[in-house]
């Protein structure tokens, strides 16, 4: 009888990790198809920004590695230079108890970039590009609600990280696109002429 529960368990775990996985269900942060998708010029990039040491700039420079790009710390050594012009950060409040006082707030991260060639030379931007959350704000939880903020705005980051570097995929293959029609249309009109 205890052979049998043991064997039911089993089947039971085996079909629902089969569902799970058939559905597409991956772990947050678990990038692996993506890497495969990164146009070869964003295999190396260079990241700059005001402060090289601040939030969003770690994350951008984590998820530019989870996608299997390599962080360069010189700008002559990439294709391409992104530049984190400014990041803010806005808390407002958007609704309030009928004693006045805050019952939601909503939290704002936008971020300003450019991309460079190696040049110097501005290929995108500068452009901007934000999140927005509401959470609910209790009075009696400061000191939880303060971690909570805080998470809140890191998964945003997180968030626009991925956002910055899917759009960069788009535009470069767009560029890239562009460059290689110049090029094969010089070649067409050099071969017409000469």
């Amino acid at each position: 009888m205890q052979r049998l529960s043991n064997l039911s368990q089993y089947i039971f775990i085996c079909l629902l990790v089969a569902t799970i996985s058939s559905c597409g269900f991956q772990l947050r942060g678990t990038q692996t198809e993506n890497a495969q998708q990164l146009p070869q010029a964003l295999q190396t990039i260079y990241l700059s920004g005001n402060d090289q040491f601040g939030s969003f700039l770690k994350t951008l420079r984590k998820a530019f590695e989870l996608q299997g790009t390599h962080i360069e710390n010189q700008s002559s050594n990439t294709p391409y230079q992104l530049d984190i012009i400014d990041e803010r950060y806005t808390r407002r409040t958007i609704s309030v108890t009928s004693g006045a006082k805050v019952a939601e707030y909503e939290l704002r991260v936008e971020i300003e970039y450019a991309l460079k060639d190696q040049t110097g030379r501005t290929l995108i931007g500068p452009d901007r590009i934000f999140s927005e959350k509401v959470y609910l704000f209790n009075k009696n939880l400061v000191l939880g609600k303060s971690e909570e903020e805080t998470m809140i705005q890191h998964e945003m980051q997180q968030e626009l990280a991925n956002r910055l570097i899917n759009r960069l995929k788009i535009q470069i293959n767009v560029i890239d696109r562009a460059e290689s029609n110049s090029a094969s249309e010089a070649s067409n009109v050099r071969s017409k002429c000469c």
